[in-house]
Order: C-alpha cells, then structure tokens, then sequence
C-alpha cells in the first residue's frame, strides 16, 4: 500500500480545530471571556486562510484533489456552515446574548469536527489511487 504524503494543510487543520476547542471550552467556562474570543477567532483566521490562499495562487498551502469527491463537496458545505455558525456566535457575543452564544459556538465545534472527520474520511479511505485490490 502506497504511503500517504501529508501536505501542511492537512496538519493545520486538526491542529485549528483543537486551539478553537480549547479555546471554545475557555469560552464557556468564563463566559465568552476576551482571551477566548481571540484564540477562537485566530484558529478561524488561519482556518480560513489554509482554504482561501490556495484559491488566490499560493501553491505551498494547496493540496493535490484525493479520495472521493462527494466527500470533498460535503466537507466544503460543513465547512462554510462552521464559518457562518462562528459568525452568528460572534454577533452574539458581540450583543452580549450570552445564551445563544455558547449554543452558536456549540454548534460551530460539532460542524467543524464533522468537516474534519469527512475531510479525512472521504481523502484517505476513499483514495482513488491505491487500493488493495489492486495489489493482486
């Protein structure tokens, strides 16, 4: 079986999504506490730049198209309700409506964490390149 290459982008995403749970837990603990804020909001920046600087021409972020692709559809649709969820808590807390925040914020780490999980499962189990039957 071929070895996978792993591209940088494929370890920042986890590594995002784990400062933003950090920091998402942070934030329910201490109420949307300032330092949270910023820590979840940083995770998303860099998230989001992974995505969008490969659209914009840098080729060092950009990861080759692998596995299926319904999978790589949906992973983009759970990804931009991740970035609207995280954009309606934010509203929130900037309101200062408490309650729909931390709702807001809880759906935004069960959306990310779906998109991650599809991200890996539809890139690795279902790779297209080399499977095991093939290796007969």
């Amino acid at each position: 079986m071929k070895k996978p290459n792993f591209r940088f982008t494929e370890i920042l995403y986890p590594l995002c999504f784990l400062l933003f749970l950090f920091a998402s837990d942070l934030a329910h603990i201490e109420h949307g506490s300032e330092l949270s804020l910023w820590l979840m909001t940083f995770a998303f920046v860099l998230n989001m730049a992974a995505v969008v600087f490969p659209w914009l021409g840098i080729r060092w972020l950009k990861h080759t198209p692998a596995g299926c692709r319904t999978g790589r559809w949906l992973t983009a649709v759970f990804q931009f309700a991740s970035w609207g969820a995280f954009a309606v808590a934010m509203g929130q807390r900037w309101g200062r409506s408490l309650d729909p925040f931390h709702w807001w914020i809880t759906l935004t780490g069960l959306l990310w964490a779906v998109w991650i999980l599809i991200f890996i499962y539809a890139r690795y189990a279902f790779s297209t390149g080399d499977t095991l039957k093939s290796e007969k």
